[in-house]
């Protein structure tokens, strides 16, 4: 089993990619109305434990950082150009999500944490009560700037125009309906395919990664085309 690193702040994970059997529940999940991150975390692998210590944009952020292992860092995404006004299918890069610290006061302390008035002091390695106001407005402002943060603002460019778009993905509805490259039928296409024209069976395909049933797929296509050009 392939295991990944997964680090931000003081935060720290193991994860898995997930399989096709688990990409097949995650279609499922976006078919209904009801878009659920701790449902999709769960079909993940992810325990409860760590899903309810996570914020709501942790939970986004970890999904696609699950998708990013398990498909790729690249989704397909249809968009209206907001220059042009054109519809556009285009690839969006889902990585460097996580936005680094570059902490220089040594008296904050990094966390993943939204940051409020109510809460600056559990950021700072000394007590508010020793800085008088203008030192607590600019420190309020170096934490808010310098702490780890998600970005989920990301560019993508028109194909007609060529202008930068930005797109936000930190919706629910976003991230659960692009776990998969594919369709629930799409992947049951490739069980036929896989399993009609090769040694594979159903199991076989469901324990595959989807990247790894994504390449084995192409690679046995490739080979049908160069034995019916022969």
């Amino acid at each position: 089993m392939l295991n990944v690193k997964y680090e931000y702040s003081d935060k720290k994970f193991e994860i898995n990619p997930y399989n096709t059997n688990q990409e097949k529940d995650l279609l499922l999940l976006s078919t209904v109305e009801n878009y659920c991150l701790d449902s999709a975390l769960k079909i993940c692998g992810i325990q409860s434990d760590i899903i309810s210590s996570l914020t709501e944009d942790e939970k986004v952020a970890f999904l696609f950082k699950l998708r990013e292992i398990s498909v790729g860092e690249e989704l397909h995404l249809s968009f209206k150009c907001k220059h042009c006004n054109t519809m556009n299918d285009n690839d969006l890069n889902i990585s460097n999500i996580i936005k680094s610290s570059n902490i220089r006061d040594n008296r904050i302390k990094d966390q993943y944490k939204i940051l409020t008035e109510e809460n600056l002091s559990e950021f700072l390695n000394i007590n508010l009560e020793e800085l008088d106001l203008d030192e607590y407005e600019e420190l309020f402002s170096e934490v808010k700037n310098s702490v780890t943060k998600f970005n989920f603002k990301k560019p993508i460019i028109c194909q007609k125009c060529l202008k930068e778009n930005f797109v936000k993905i930190n919706s629910p509805e976003f991230v659960i309906d692009n776990m998969s490259e594919d369709s629930l039928t799409s992947i049951y296409q490739t069980y036929n395919e896989m399993i009609f024209h090769s040694h594979y069976t159903k199991q076989d395909i469901d324990s595959l990664y989807p990247f790894e049933r994504i390449i084995l797929f192409s690679l046995l296509n490739k080979t049908k085309e160069d034995l019916n050009g022969q």
